[in-house]
């Protein structure tokens, strides 16, 4: 078994004294992503995670619920194993076929993990 806390329930004022407090503990970390629009909550953007990134070299897993999850493959400091988790529902039925495959391709090409969230 892995074990991967989100750090959404983290105090944000101590993140990474959590974090680091953690990273002989834990596989990796659990990050949700809200928007706003497709979820209505407001959570942490790309540099934020890009920071969380910098004080780990564990992998991260990146749940995105988001409107247009296309638009952060270009905007995340991943590494490769980390993983980039996508709700179906955020793409327009019409585009569920060619762009689900579109963003599962980029994803492969970075060496992430791709996760399709329902």
């Amino acid at each position: 078994m892995k074990i991967y806390p989100s750090l959404i329930s983290s105090p944000l004022l101590s993140l990474g004294k959590t974090i680091i407090e953690l990273n002989e503990l834990c596989d990796g970390y659990h990050i949700d992503i809200m928007d706003d629009h497709f979820v209505p909550n407001l959570t942490w953007g790309s540099d934020f995670c890009n920071s969380i990134k910098k004080i780990t070299k564990l992998p991260l897993h990146l749940h995105l619920m988001v409107d247009d999850p296309c638009r952060w493959l270009d905007r995340l400091a991943l590494t490769e194993g980390d993983t980039f988790i996508f709700h179906l529902e955020s793409f327009s039925i019409e585009d569920r076929g060619q762009g689900v495959d579109e963003i599962i391709v980029r994803i492969r090409e970075k060496k992430w993990r791709v996760g399709i969230a329902l």
